[in-house]
């Protein structure tokens, strides 16, 4: 129910971007200052589900 407000709030305010949790938080920080080594790490960890 908090994440559907802060979506809204978002919306409603423009916000360009949202992040919700802290797992999301650490993506977004590390997407940001090396987009490389964010799109290696996701591509590891999810690596099994795209086999």
């Amino acid at each position: 129910m908090i994440s559907a407000k802060l979506m809204v709030e978002a919306i409603e305010t423009n916000k360009p971007r949202l992040v919700i949790g802290k797992d999301a938080k650490t993506m977004d920080f590390l997407s940001r200052l090396n987009p490389l080594y964010a799109a290696k790490l996701i591509y590891k960890q999810m690596g099994s589900l795209l086999k």
